[in-house]
């Protein structure tokens, strides 16, 4: 069970929208016990050290039922004789968002996994409410970065977040998607040809460049804690960043398309009134993995690798991002 596919799979936590109880699917043919930790500031350290009673223990997997409190961040540890695991829930229960989730508990190549609750990718923050903000402080966040353009932050500005967190605004706007005026009479065609092509200035246009460079002084900075980053439907703009991110950490390639993909689920309903109304921009409101392609595709032809691209246009220094946001499994602490 030492293996990063293992490590990754043993145990996963989801919980309907508004429910008390979370289900757990645990997949394990040994002994093992189950701790549920409220979060810290020191979240990996205090969770990895915690001496808490267990919650549940068994000699082998299957699904279980556990309360998990909705007003505050919960991390369990999972302890085996061969791994021992923390995680938590991947999509945050905070009312007024569609799609916030943690990107903790991804593995990397070489056997390590992420924290949880120091990367948060969103949509957009307009209707938190209180209890979802005392949700997030629980996490916990100290920073959010909002790539919206002016327009955007305009209309639909960040709501209910605590005081203390530091609000940092990096507009990014290709193909001007946002104004989805301009795209009411295209054909459903020519709205993936336009998804296509934003996805390739989102890793060219000096804008975006620019901003992901930012971004990702904001992750090297040590005495940043929790970031969460977002956009509008937290699905193209933070959808390349946090693409970028895992590349940069080192997370397989199917396991960064997986964590992008996943918007579809979190965004149905969103966008119901606009789909409903012109369905043939439909490629405008989803996600797809040639759209991810593209953008992966235009980096190989334009600077070398994805890695050339982080390291001389980007500047990120990997091993520094990795010895900040990973842990071994493995390892004695854990």
């Amino acid at each position: 069970m030492n293996d990063t596919k293992s490590s990754y799979e043993t145990i996963t936590v989801a919980r309907k929208p508004g429910c008390d109880k979370a289900r757990l699917h645990i997949r394990c043919e040994e002994a093992w016990r189950l701790h549920a930790v409220p979060a810290s500031k020191d979240t990996e350290e205090h969770v990895s050290r915690s001496n808490t009673k267990p919650i549940l223990s068994g000699t082998n997997g299957g699904e279980f039922t556990v309360d998990v409190p909705r007003d505050r961040r919960t991390y369990f540890k999972f302890t085996a004789p061969s791994c021992r695991v923390i995680t938590a829930e991947r999509r945050l229960p905070v009312e007024g968002s569609y799609n916030m989730r943690d990107l903790g508990g991804y593995p990397t190549s070489d056997g390590r996994l992420l924290k949880w609750g120091m990367l948060i990718r969103s949509d957009d923050l307009y209707a938190l409410q209180p209890q979802g903000a005392q949700y997030l402080a629980s996490v916990p966040i100290d920073t959010v970065v909002d790539f919206r353009a002016a327009e955007e932050t305009a209309e639909a500005p960040d709501r209910n977040l605590p005081a203390y967190i530091q609000r940092i605004h990096l507009p990014i706007t290709p193909g001007r998607l946002n104004d989805t005026a301009s795209y009411m009479n295209a054909t459903e065609s020519e709205a993936d040809a336009m998804m296509h092509a934003m996805y390739g200035e989102l890793v060219t246009s000096g804008e975006a460049v620019s901003c992901f460079r930012r971004f990702f002084e904001i992750l090297h900075d040590p005495t940043s804690k929790g970031v969460l980053f977002h956009c509008s439907a937290g699905k193209d703009r933070t959808g390349m960043a946090a693409a970028l991110l895992l590349s940069a950490l080192g997370v397989p390639e199917h396991i960064i398309t997986e964590d992008y993909m996943v918007s579809n689920s979190m965004l149905e309903g969103k966008y119901d009134w606009y789909t409903d109304q012109y369905p043939q921009l439909k490629p405008m409101f989803i996600v797809r993995r040639e759209f991810l392609h593209t953008a992966f595709d235009t980096i190989t032809a334009r600077y070398g690798s994805v890695h050339d691209f982080l390291t001389g246009t980007i500047g990120v220094r990997p091993e520094t991002l990795r010895e900040k946001y990973l842990y071994d499994p493995t390892a004695d602490n854990h």
